[in-house]
């Protein structure tokens, strides 16, 4: 058994010694070789010239060439929202304020991150409630306002 083993090894080796060594051969035929480089056309067409335009306008090295200026409009107040603020509640994981508006006299009951109008409910303390829109911020009193 250990014999045969050990012949079985042998010719394997021998096998591996005889066909790995021998290279692939080389021609020269251009449809056998694999392409290792690209072909450019016999005449190439150099782009039209008012592609170009952009880089004649603001030359890529001139020590003018600055950025596009982008100006950011000018956003619009919004007036603050028509509530009264009525009652607060704040326990260990809830704060929670009950507002009135002022047109329908309807209570409505807002937390932390919830939508008045426009506004969005950035933080419900003791005595007043913090709105924010935009960069704007107000703050609503208990038991002040119109």
């Amino acid at each position: 058994m250990r014999l045969s083993g050990l012949l079985l090894i042998a010719m394997g080796l021998w096998f591996i010694w005889q066909h790995g060594s021998q290279a692939p051969a080389v021609t020269d035929d251009p449809v056998q070789q694999p392409t290792r480089y690209m072909t450019l056309p016999d005449d190439p067409v150099p782009p039209a010239v008012d592609e170009y335009t952009v880089i004649l306008e603001r030359p890529l090295f001139s020590p003018r060439r600055r950025p596009p200026v982008i100006t950011k409009p000018e956003p619009r107040p919004v007036s603050p929202p028509r509530i009264r603020l009525s009652a607060i509640t704040i326990s260990n994981s809830v704060r929670v304020a009950v507002v009135r508006e002022l047109d329908s006299h309807q209570p409505r009951h807002v937390c932390e991150g919830d939508e008045v109008g426009e506004w969005v409910v950035e933080k419900v303390g003791r005595n007043s409630v913090i709105l924010t829109t935009q960069d704007q911020k107000t703050t609503i009193p208990l038991f002040g306002g119109d």
